[in-house]
């Protein structure tokens, strides 16, 4: 897929994988909105952006959508890619007393709001000529994480509406896309025991260099093997996912 000249919409912008991204692909993008919580990051992560905006939105609220998509129509009216990149994750025990509460926002970020986003934006995208929506998935949709496995759960259930999403728009001229990174190094990665982090900067590329050669399913680094085991032999797979996401 041809990214330039494409307008181009991330949420959870503001840093991580979101803002390498946008830095990325607004090189040759007409322009990259960015849009998340914090307005505060939003600044300051529009500011190393070329041909960047930035929009202030909960995703979790559908007001806020709502608000978003109008922004978006209104002025640009040219989106034709769509990156489902906001998530968050708690890492803890599972006789934590605040487990149901944790679960319930892991899952209206990382699987509830993409949906929200989705239906609301893809009448949008179904009228360009050329369209794509991007889903940031984790290994641990494979095998979960005991130590994360709320979070564990809410990719899990992304990944499985990404499969289907991608043959509900078969035949049309939208591109489904799921990104499927090895452990990032970020605030929740801190927290776990794993040692060889993989940097925001080269997982962006890799996203970016997987759609640009229309790769369904974009396997980043270490990840490609581990789809080979859980394949072949799942039960070692799933001890090397809770080996590297073990609580410190």
């Amino acid at each position: 897929m041809k990214l330039e000249n494409k307008t181009i919409l991330i949420t959870g912008g503001g840093s991580g994988i979101g803002l390498e991204l946008a830095k990325i692909l607004s090189k040759q993008a007409n322009k990259v909105i960015i849009c998340g919580r914090d307005e505060e990051k939003l600044k300051k992560g529009v500011s190393e952006i070329q041909k960047g905006e930035y929009i202030v939105c909960d995703i979790t609220k559908e007001k806020d959508v709502l608000d978003l998509y109008e922004n978006i129509k209104k002025n640009f009216p040219s989106l034709s890619i769509l990156i489902n990149n906001a998530g968050l994750g708690f890492a803890y025990t599972a006789n934590d007393p605040k487990l149901f509460q944790k679960a319930s926002i892991e899952m209206e970020t990382n699987y509830l709001g993409a949906i929200r986003l989705n239906e609301i934006f893809l009448p949008f995208l179904l009228n360009q000529n050329e369209a794509a929506i991007v889903h940031i998935t984790s290994p641990l949709a494979l095998a979960p994480s005991f130590s994360l496995p709320t979070y564990s759960a809410s990719k899990a259930a992304l990944r499985s509406y990404t499969t289907w999403l991608r043959r509900r728009m078969e035949g049309t001229t939208v591109r489904i896309f799921e990104a499927v990174p090895p452990v990032v190094d970020t605030a929740l990665a801190g927290s776990l025991g794993t040692k060889n982090k993989m940097d925001a900067t080269s997982v962006a590329r890799a996203i970016v260099k997987g759609i640009q050669r229309n790769k369904p399913v974009i396997k980043i680094g270490i990840i490609k093997a581990l789809f080979v085991l859980n394949r072949f032999i799942p039960g070692l797979a799933q001890r090397i996912i809770n080996d590297v996401t073990q609580l410190k």
